[in-house]
């Protein structure tokens, strides 16, 4: 067996502790670790001697290590008719790969890295057979080429697949992939390693056979894996739309002391900032009440000269009916958007909403329904960084699966990457819509028919928020810039519908929000730049 064996693995080193016989020279090349990479020290033969020595410099990684015994997989591969595995061939694979790894918080492969790969990795993607897109990928070292392991083992590292992957079974079908390319080169052993807390991978992998080992890693303590030794006690207080900025402010070594629900003090150097959520004391009382009162909001639009839907406001029951004839589907929502009603297009139903949101709020807003995709604009201190396209969860028929049975696979892989909060509720509202275009839940999509399961894109309902921010036209960014420096806003997010993205200038404002939920936002960089800002 060669000794002091490190594979570069394009994300960092990965070190294979049991070719090293000496302490110190393992510490010294797991220190080696350059900026933007992440060592990873597996199998150490000592791992209580570096950590004695060296606990202010390394930790154990908190996850487990699974091991499969291949010769005992049998299970066949399913051929696919939606979606290819493969080995990368080019750059442009490794790039297209990359942007899974960034866009799902992973380290992306190094530039130039995939020209001379250690020949003991092999790289897989996933490939849609449609569009070509790739939407996951993984890499597979193989010990018995990197150092002639005896026990003739291999392990698989970087697993991802997109949160915005159209089909399910695309991660187990990549495992599966991997294992059986594993298996024909006569390899006995498969490792991996999976984080802790999640429990749909591990399920997954022992579903295929995997199982646990006493095997540790070892990893440096830097900035890129402080997510990992950082409290996680102190974030789980927090709602999930809290715990991003809670991290990143413990990251930055600011301290964090919790008020209540998700009102928290941040503390650095001496100056103390109050935040509720994305709502810093920074923001002023009264704008924040501009964008929460719909009356004020709406005056402060034709004020700027910006368009938004036809409204009106109502006390009274006496002449809604008139506004319904007028546009044939509207819109009701309360004086503080604490309630709305979407696609009112009967008076029945119009006199019905009416009175439900008039019990709680002063005045109703009728608003004419708009056509179109809705785009989430996020301006912070006055300069646009994100901009998300809202998209609606979409179910793909197999021929075999009911609607029920699509939609709950789909909420199913939404949770999984979304730590449970993205999801598609199975209620009555689902089986309207989906009813409205002539389903129910027991029927059978024909193979390649897609299904629109829901009207709106709602991140808390299955949507998804696609990141538009490099192609979104530079005039519809201004209108998001124009109102927070109208409202002297630091952070705020604007919402409008565009009927033809093509033509810019039709477009309709529909909201702000000076507390925007920095989930949407699919650039993980949101969180570091709105605590930069207050600090």
């Amino acid at each position: 067996m060669k000794e002091n064996i490190i594979v570069d693995c394009g994300w960092g080193k990965l070190l294979f502790g049991e070719t090293f016989s000496d302490t110190k020279k393992t510490i010294s090349e797991l220190k080696k670790e350059r900026k933007a990479e992440r060592n990873i020290l597996f199998y150490p033969l000592d791992p209580q001697l570096m950590m004695t020595s060296h606990a202010q410099d390394f930790f154990l990684n908190p996850a487990y290590i699974y091991k499969l015994d291949l010769q005992n997989f049998s299970e066949r591969r399913v051929s696919r008719v939606t979606f290819a595995i493969r080995k990368a061939e080019t750059q442009d694979d490794v790039d297209a790969l990359n942007k899974v790894y960034v866009k799902m918080n992973m380290l992306p492969l190094h530039k130039n890295w995939f020209v001379d790969k250690d020949k003991s990795i092999e790289l897989y993607v996933v490939e849609d057979l449609a569009t070509q897109e790739i939407y996951g990928g993984a890499m597979v070292v193989d010990h018995v080429t990197a150092f002639q392991d005896e026990k003739k083992s291999v392990s698989i590292w970087s697993v991802v697949i997109s949160s915005s992957a159209p089909y399910s079974g695309m991660g187990k079908s990549l495992m599966k992939y991997c294992i059986g390319d594993a298996k024909k080169k006569k390899r006995k052993r498969m490792f991996l390693s999976v984080v802790a807390d999640n429990i749909p991978a591990q399920r997954l992998y022992e579903q295929l056979g995997f199982i646990k080992t006493p095997i540790l890693m070892v990893k440096n303590k830097t900035s890129i894996n402080e997510d990992l030794f950082v409290s996680r006690e102190i974030v789980q207080k927090f709602s999930s739309k809290t715990q991003g900025i809670i991290r990143e402010a413990l990251k930055q070594g600011i301290q964090v002391r919790q008020i209540n629900d998700d009102i928290f003090e941040l503390s650095l150097g001496g100056q103390i900032i109050n935040c509720d959520s994305s709502l810093s004391e920074k923001t002023s009382a009264i704008m924040q009440e501009i964008c929460r009162n719909q009356r004020y909001f709406l005056k402060m639009l034709k004020r700027l000269n910006l368009n938004y839907p036809d409204s009106e406001f109502h006390i009274h029951k006496t002449k809604i009916n008139t506004f319904l004839n007028r546009y044939k589907k509207i819109i009701l929502k309360t004086l503080y958007k604490k309630n709305t009603s979407y696609d009112i297009t009967e008076e029945k139903m119009l006199y019905r909403q009416f009175s439900r949101m008039r019990q709680c709020s002063e005045e109703v807003l009728l608003q004419e329904s708009k056509e179109g995709v809705i785009y989430k604009i996020l301006v912070l201190k006055y300069k646009v960084v994100s901009v998300v396209e809202t998209i609606p969860p979409i179910i793909i028929g197999n021929g075999k699966l009911t609607v029920a049975q699509l939609i709950k696979k789909l909420s199913r892989r939404k949770q999984s990457a979304s730590a449970g909060v993205n999801k598609i509720p199975m209620d009555s509202k689902t089986k309207a819509f989906v009813a409205k275009q002539g389903y129910s839940f027991e029927s059978v999509l024909k193979k390649g028919e897609e299904l629109q399961v829901r009207k709106k894109a709602s991140y808390y309902t299955g949507g998804t928020m696609k990141d538009v921010t490099g192609e979104f036209p530079e005039s519809l960014k201004k209108i998001g810039q124009k109102i927070a420096k109208y409202l002297n806003i630091p952070l705020i997010s604007v919402e409008i519908i565009v009927p033809d993205i093509t033509k810019p200038e039709e477009y309709y404002v529909l909201e702000a929000s000076a507390r925007p939920n920095l989930q949407y936002y699919t650039n993980q960089s949101i969180y570091r730049k709105f605590i930069d800002s207050l600090f």
